[in-house]
């Protein structure tokens, strides 16, 4: 995602199911679909746009939830609830 290339995910329900999900980054298929995975290398390979596109969202998904800014935001949030668990969170 950070280099806006679509991805493929071939696995169980997961966090990273659901991020891809989130992201319109990509395309989930269960691992036990070998069918569901080859139509959609096939519809994929056929859709030049349609990758451009899974690839910009992804890109777009991991510069709002992942960027270095945002995650070190996160971890100071993090340590400050862990340093002072009764102050209100930002």
């Amino acid at each position: 995602m950070a280099r806006g290339i679509p991805v493929l995910y071939i696995g169980p329900d997961s966090d990273i199911d659901q991020f891809i999900k989130r992201s319109s980054g990509g395309i989930s298929v269960p691992c036990d679909d070998a069918q569901g995975v080859a139509s959609t290398l096939i519809e994929l390979a056929a859709d030049h746009q349609r990758l451009a596109m899974l690839g910009l969202h992804g890109r777009q998904f991991y510069d709002a939830e992942f960027a270095k800014a945002h995650g070190l935001a996160r971890y100071e949030s993090t340590i400050r609830s862990v340093l002072n668990p009764n102050s209100a969170a930002p």
